[in-house]
């Protein structure tokens, strides 16, 4: 998703999003349900904003030092 020209983030509450929705952009082949984790939220937008602050990081000259996105918790097999 970083590398990508753009990204609609669709994002349900308590019983998620109109059905209707989904169907009409499946039919046109242009969605993708993306999953943070099998836990329980309020709403979409917690889960789009964990989504984005992990590609936003990827993006060059976001992060300060780049060597810091190599010598993370989960890169080196802390997590």
């Amino acid at each position: 998703y970083a590398g990508s020209s753009g990204v609609i983030i669709l994002c349900g509450r308590y019983e998620g999003i109109d059905h209707r929705v989904i169907e009409h952009w499946e039919e046109k082949g242009k969605i993708e349900e993306v999953s943070i984790g099998d836990y329980v939220l309020s709403g979409g937008e917690i889960a789009a904003f964990t989504l984005l602050d992990a590609c936003i990081r990827l993006i060059p000259g976001v992060i300060g030092k780049e060597e810091s996105s190599t010598n993370e918790s989960f890169e080196l097999g802390l997590l």
